[in-house]
């Protein structure tokens, strides 16, 4: 099995402000299809460069001038929500019908409220899943828990931290590398066929209730938030320094030593 050196991953350089062009770009071209178009105050706040960071997002959310479009939009375009889901565009289109539809402003403000309120991660994800009483058109577990995460750092609430595909894939490296076993891999993601695969395929609720737990404990351990810590484990678009040390292509590394 591939060791881990968790110790050389948190000296990791990383960063979460980008551009965000494409984005803006996806969203206006399906709007005008809607009759949508680009919030003022976020189309204001992105007209100098197109780019968001994390902590851009978190002021948006904390400025009473954002409106809940420019917050939930700054939200996914952050997370390259058009770029991700480039190859659905049915799926693209039914987020922004959610986002046009004349209840969006209620629906929000309930989605808010639960995120805010919630006490137990496993119950919370569980309620935006597949035609639970908070799924929204158009986002999968990898967008629901952005919102998780920026609505409660919007408000200093325990961190509920991002679960998508890199971190997915972080969780069942380090874990598998720190307790020397595929318990995590093997549970809650391993594919029938032989290739590694780090989405989610049993008990999505109940791993991401265990994946919040692992993040608080292993933060703890280094002395660091929970927030620093997603950042760190994170790591970049392997396109970009390629031949660099990258915490991706540790995980990947552990992926190829367990088959």
């Amino acid at each position: 099995m591939h060791t881990i050196d968790l110790d050389e991953l948190l000296k990791y350089s990383s960063t979460s402000s980008h551009s965000v062009a494409y984005e803006v770009k996806q969203y206006k071209r399906f709007g005008s299809e809607l009759g949508v178009k680009l919030p003022a105050y976020l189309s204001v706040f992105l007209k100098e460069d197109c780019k968001l960071s994390k902590t851009d997002v978190i002021q948006i959310i904390k400025d009473a001038s954002a409106t809940s479009k420019d917050e939930f939009l700054a939200i996914l375009f952050w997370g390259a929500y058009f770029r991700v889901t480039a190859r659905s565009p049915r799926t693209q289109r039914a987020l922004v019908g959610f986002i046009s539809d004349r209840n969006f402003d209620t629906a929000l403000t309930q989605i808010k409220s639960a995120i805010l309120k919630s006490d137990d991660p496993e119950s919370l994800f569980r309620s935006f899943s597949y035609r639970a009483k908070f799924k929204i058109p158009g986002l999968s577990y990898a967008y629901f828990t952005k919102l998780f995460f920026f609505y409660r750092e919007a408000e200093g609430l325990s961190t509920y931290p991002i679960l998508d595909k890199w971190l997915c894939s972080a969780w069942c490296a380090i874990d598998g590398a720190l307790n020397q076993n595929t318990r995590v891999y093997d549970t809650y993601f391993r594919s029938p066929k032989s290739e590694s695969s780090f989405l989610l395929r049993r008990k999505p609720a109940q791993a991401y209730g265990e994946y919040v737990a692992f993040m608080s404990d292993t933060s703890k351990r280094y002395g660091l938030t929970v927030a620093d810590l997603e950042e760190q484990l994170f790591g970049r678009d392997l396109r970009v320094q390629p031949n660099s040390f990258n915490p991706r292509n540790e995980y990947k590394a552990w992926a190829n030593s367990i088959q």
